[in-house]
Parts: C-alpha cells; sequence; structure tokens
C-alpha cells in the first residue's frame, strides 16, 4: 500500500508540473492542428476518392468523385488473378474511403507526434533537479522504481486525456467531408495511435532521466530521430500499400469489409509490440543504471 501511495503521489505532482508547463496541451493542440490540414489535403484527394463500386460478370465499374464535385466513371475487366476486395460492391464505399483516408492521414501524424513526444517530453525528470524537487524526494526515500513508475504513468495519464480529445475533434473535422467509420477510427486509436505514443513519451521520460540538465536531455531525445523517420515512412509505406481500397499485388485480400478491417488493426498491433517490447527494454536498462549508480 506504501508503494501505490508513493505512485499516486509522483503522478498527482508530475500531473501539477505538466499541467503548469503546458507541455501535454501544447503537444495535442500541435497534433490536432497538423492532423486537420493533413485530413484536409487527404480528403480533398486531387486525384479523386473511389465512391462507388459495381462489378457485372468479370466487368469492374468503378465511380471517383473530385474535390469539384464531378463524377467519373471507369471500367475495367475483372480477372481471377486479380488482387481486388468484391465485397466492395456490397458495401458504403464513399464511407470506406473517407475512413482509410483518415487512418493514412494519421500515420504521418504518428510519425511527427513521435518525434515532439521525444523532443520535448526528456526535461521531465531533468526538471526535478532544477527546481530542487529531487532533494525532497529522496528525503522521503522514494525507492528509483516507484519514482520512475509515478513519473511515466503520469505522462501517460495525461496523454490519454488530452490525445484523446485531439482525436476526437479530428475525428468529428473529417466527418464533414463524409460518413467515417467511428468503430474503425476508435479501434485504431485505442489500439495503435496511443499505444506508440505512451511508446514514444515513455522512452523520452526514462532516457531524459540519465541526465540532469534539460540541453543534455534534449540530445539525448533527438538522438534516435533518424531511426524513428526511417522506420515512421517504412511504417507508413507498408500501411497504405496493405488492407486498403486500392490495393498492390501480393496483399492479402479479404472477404468482407470486416476481415480487412482486422487484418488492417492486426497488421499494426503487431508493429506495436515490438514499440512495447523496446519501452521495457529501456525502462529496464535506465533502471539499472539507477541502481548502479546509487550502489
Amino acid at each position: 500500500m506504501q508503494t501505490l501511495s508513493q505512485i499516486g503521489g509522483i503522478i498527482r505532482y508530475e500531473a501539477l508540473m505538466q499541467f503548469r508547463r503546458r507541455t501535454l496541451i501544447i503537444i495535442a493542440v500541435f497534433f490536432a492542428v497538423g492532423m486537420i490540414v493533413v485530413n484536409d489535403s487527404m480528403l480533398r484527394n486531387s486525384l479523386g476518392m473511389l465512391v462507388d463500386v459495381s462489378i457485372d460478370g468479370d466487368q469492374l465499374t468503378q465511380t471517383v468523385r473530385y474535390p469539384d464535385g464531378r463524377t467519373e466513371t471507369r471500367q475495367l475487366p475483372l480477372t481471377a488473378d486479380m488482387p481486388f476486395n468484391r465485397w466492395l460492391a456490397d458495401t458504403d464505399v464513399a464511407m470506406i474511403s473517407n475512413s482509410y483516408a483518415l487512418l493514412m492521414g494519421f500515420l504521418p501524424g504518428m510519425i511527427v507526434l513521435t518525434m515532439v513526444c521525444l523532443a520535448l517530453l526528456t526535461e521531465t525528470i531533468p526538471l526535478d533537479y532544477r527546481h530542487r524537487v529531487d532533494e525532497v524526494l529522496h528525503a522521503a526515500a522514494i525507492s528509483k522504481a516507484v519514482y520512475l513508475a509515478g513519473k511515466v504513468l503520469s505522462v501517460w495519464a495525461g496523454l490519454a486525456i488530452f490525445l484523446t480529445l485531439a482525436a476526437a475533434v479530428i475525428t468529428l473535422t473529417a466527418m464533414g467531408y463524409g460518413a467515417v467509420d467511428v468503430g474503425l477510427i476508435a479501434r485504431f486509436w485505442f489500439l495503435v495511435a496511443l499505444p506508440i505514443a505512451f511508446v514514444a513519451s515513455g522512452i523520452a521520460v526514462l532516457l531524459g532521466g540519465l541526465t540532469k540538465t534539460r540541453r543534455a536531455a534534449l540530445f539525448i531525445g533527438i538522438a534516435p530521430l533518424p531511426v524513428i523517420i526511417t522506420y515512421g515512412i517504412f511504417l507508413l509505406v507498408r500501411s497504405a500499400m496493405s488492407n486498403l481500397v486500392f490495393i498492390m499485388g501480393g496483399t492479402t485480400v479479404y472477404d468482407s469489409y470486416e476481415a480487412a478491417s482486422a487484418g488492417l488493426i492486426a497488421s499494426y498491433g503487431e508493429v506495436v509490440q515490438i514499440f512495447l517490447l523496446v519501452l521495457g527494454i529501456v525502462w529496464l536498462a535506465v533502471w539499472g543504471v539507477y541502481r548502479i549508480t546509487k550502489a
């Protein structure tokens, strides 16, 4: 009970500090504004958006709507080996197109969000040294494990609140362009996007704790950015080309929209598991450094 009480105290203290600095609010607002701008470009796709599909024998007919309101009908021969989701002929294609466009917009947004978290949240622990709070914590005999847990959990709680509010605003603005699958967006947010934000922020807080100055913490935070950007671009391309309306050869062809949506979330889930593993390794490594330093 004492350990839980100490973690709760650290969480409340850090939540107050984050609110006073407005760091999490700035991150959420930055993310929301950026995503709204990106989605405006995605949902107003100058190349046109698929809004209707019909199949008559081996004849495929697609209707594309352009931002100026005009529509264009395209007819293609549908062969047996052609990778095309035939279930599109029996679904709300416009809604699916809008939903996938919104998801595609979230991908570069998540890359930027990861970069921002690594740059702004590394100062979380060094600020305790700057304000002499570490002396009070040492006097209270709080273990390093409890201290790290309280810090990370407090940042996660703040991110969960503010970023979820931002995601709700982003989704509502996207619905101004047409119907979207709110259930799919919610699953993507809570099972993919938010865990990735947790991993990025957790790593930022933990790595920043290896130093006592904000400047050094910033350098530690931006050091892994080249890897993040490179892997983020790979994730973006991989996601954009798998399970979407315009699929490429070699990708999985599902027999229903529900199966395609589940496959999309599952493919992202595999990436999230890797991120969580990296977070666990970093957490253990930082805790080990603290223990060695203390010894």
